[in-house]
Order: C-alpha cells, then structure tokens, then sequence
C-alpha cells in the first residue's frame, strides 16, 4: 500500500505574540521548536545568531533561512543568508552551504562578506578533493566520493570571480585533481590554463613544475616516448630559472640530471636488444643516439666501441 506523505502546517500565535511554524511528518510527527518565528525581524536575527554562537548550527541555519521568507523585505536578509551558509558549513552540511555561500554572492555581489564567502566555497571545495563525501540522495548517508564536485565548485569560483583572490588557485587545484586521478592530460591542459591566463603569478610558477611531473609520469610503463621528457625538461628549466634559492635550483638541475640518465638508460637498453638479436643496423643507431645527446657520458665511450664491432659483424 502506497504511503502518502502528509505535511499540516499550521500557524499558532504563542503567548508572547510570536508566531511558530509546525510541520507534522507521518514519520517524525511535529517539527522540531526551532522552526519558529519571532514577532520581528531583529528577534528572529538575534535568535538565530545566538544558536549559531552556540553551536546549534542546525537550529540557526533554520532560524536564518526563515527570517529570509517571512520577512524578505528586512535589511537583516543580506547577513541571514550569509550566516546562514556559515551555519550549514559548521554543520557539515558541505554542499547546502556551497550552494547558499553561490546564492549570497550572486544576490550581493558587493557586500563586504563576499571574499570571505569566496573562501569557504574554496574550502569546501578542498573538503572534497581531499576526500569528503557526498551522502547519498534522500539520506545522511556520507558515501559517495566527491572529487568531481571539487572541480565543479573550483570551476564556479572561477567563473564568477576569474581574477579575484581565488581564481589562479582554483585553477590550479582543477589540474591537481586532473594529475591525481592520472588523467594527464586533462592535467596537462588545465596547468596549460594557469600558465596562459595567470602568468604573472606564483602558481604559474608552480604550474610549469607540476606539468614537468605529469609527463615524466606520461613516460611511466613499457611504452617509450620521448617527447614527455623532453617536454618535463623543457618546464623544468624554465621553473629553475625563476627560482633565487640556490638549494632549490640544484635540486631542479639534479631532477633534470636524472631525467636525462633515464633516457640515456632507455636508449642503451634499446641497442642491446637491437644487438643481442643480431639486427646490427638498428643497434647502430641507438648507439649513435646516444653519442649524439650524451656525447661525455661513459654511455658513449661504450657505445662507440660498440659499433665498431657491429660494423665488423655486419
């Protein structure tokens, strides 16, 4: 048998001449007391806020959120609506409180809380990509991993506000979350944007290194191509050069050091196989390589001697 969902609502003026909202759920019966609303618009805002101060964030959320629909016209809706954002985020309630944090910063595009509603959805956003999680639709449920809401929020940070305070950053953090999920190259196109679209800044800086990462990890597996690593040297150098501490470009210049030794290493081990299946020619031209790109290296001193002897075989 169907259950139908049965929700009375019923206005009653209390003692005090306030007014109180009950809601009567099959399930829960009447509604929690909080639900109620004061005779003024500053009662209701001053209720509210001392529940937020508290800690009883969820009472404030619902005090703040009512305050907007019963009195829509009072100067106190911009800060309810702010705080009431505030209380969903205390109560960790992540994705109601992005949600109220993008509705304040669209109603009041120029208050002072702006920057700082910014930065909440900035964290909430990191909750996410950190690994917080969604809960499951119509429960409390807190199971479903939420890194592609990470990327939706950092997208809307940036949408709404590209060369604010967080604008280079959620950028950044996009490819991050690009590079952890080794998707390389969606990474590497979302760093690509940071350094077009910020490039003045450090996290353009930061941008150039992280790609030089992503495609040494490109260049991972039994597949070689070159053109990652020449590519994470090429960033690499250029990231060195904007650093002053001497430390950090020796470690820089010691990362591209090892960089070149793993091609050298790929192109050793692609002539002795070349060789030790007796295909002279096309040992000959790795050998040949490596003179070419890493003409002082111990490398190449064998391999000419190498090829010397090839060319006796052949």
């Amino acid at each position: 048998m169907l259950r139908k969902l049965l929700i009375i609502s019923v206005l009653l003026a209390s003692s005090q001449s306030a007014w109180a909202l009950f809601t009567w759920l099959p399930e829960t019966g009447w509604s929690k007391d909080w639900e109620s609303v004061a005779s003024t618009d500053m009662e209701q805002y001053t209720n509210a806020y001392d529940a937020l101060e508290a800690h009883k964030y969820k009472k404030a959320a619902s005090g703040f959120s009512l305050l907007q629909k019963y009195y829509p016209d009072s100067r106190l809706v911009e800060k309810s609506m702010y705080y009431e954002a505030v209380a969903l985020l205390k109560n960790k309630d992540l994705w109601k409180a992005f949600s109220a944090f993008e509705k304040y910063i669209k109603n009041y595009p120029e208050s002072s809380f702006v920057k700082e509603a910014f930065a909440h959805q900035f964290d909430i956003a990191k909750s996410y990509q950190l690994g917080a999680k969604r809960a499951l639709p119509l429960t409390s449920w807190k199971i479903i991993p939420a890194k592609e809401d990470a990327i939706t929020i950092y997208e809307k940070i940036i949408k709404q506000d590209p060369f604010g305070a967080f604008g280079a950053r959620a950028q950044f953090e996009i490819a991050l979350i690009y590079e952890d999920i080794e998707d390389y190259d969606a990474a590497i196109d979302a760093y690509n944007l940071v350094i077009d679209h910020y490039m003045d800044t450090t996290w353009a800086t930061k941008a150039r290194f992280r790609k030089s990462i992503v495609f040494q990890a490109m260049n991972k597996g039994a597949d070689y191509n070159k053109k990652p690593l020449r590519q994470a040297i090429e960033n690499l150098t250029i990231y060195e050069a904007t650093l002053s501490d001497e430390k950090e470009r020796q470690e820089i210049k010691q990362t591209i050091n090892d960089i070149n030794k793993k091609a050298l290493l790929r192109l050793k081990s692609t002539a002795d196989y070349y060789k030790r299946i007796s295909k002279p020619k096309a040992a000959i031209i790795y050998y040949q390589k490596i003179i070419k790109k890493f003409p002082n290296s111990a490398e190449a001193q064998e391999a000419k001697k190498q090829i010397d002897l090839l060319k006796v075989v052949k």
